[in-house]
């Protein structure tokens, strides 16, 4: 939740399901609102530790760009063999 124009942030940390290091791209499904433009994750690309590893934390930050409404992204990790979807909503006040 957040009150425009201010910004939101949180926090997901995704396990990876292999035993091995496994690079990462980031992304936003083309079905989010806005594209997912007012939503904005760090690190786009990287790579995430072995099962046995911690998990690797993404800074999401909720930025809305109009006011009022709600917002719905759908943030994508993928690896070469893994690919996990969330479900981001942001509500506007």
């Amino acid at each position: 939740m957040s009150q425009y124009p201010k910004p939101a942030f949180f926090e997901i940390k995704q396990e990876n399901d292999v035993m091995g290091y496994e690079d990462f791209v980031v992304g936003f499904s083309s079905d989010s609102d806005n594209g997912g433009g007012d939503f904005e994750v760090k690190p786009l690309s990287g790579t995430l530790n072995g099962r046995r590893g911690d998990p690797t934390p993404f800074s999401i930050t909720f930025k809305p760009n109009d006011p009022g409404g709600v917002r719905n992204a759908y943030l994508i990790i993928e690896t070469e063999e893994s690919k996990w979807t969330y479900h981001l909503m942001g509500i506007v006040q």
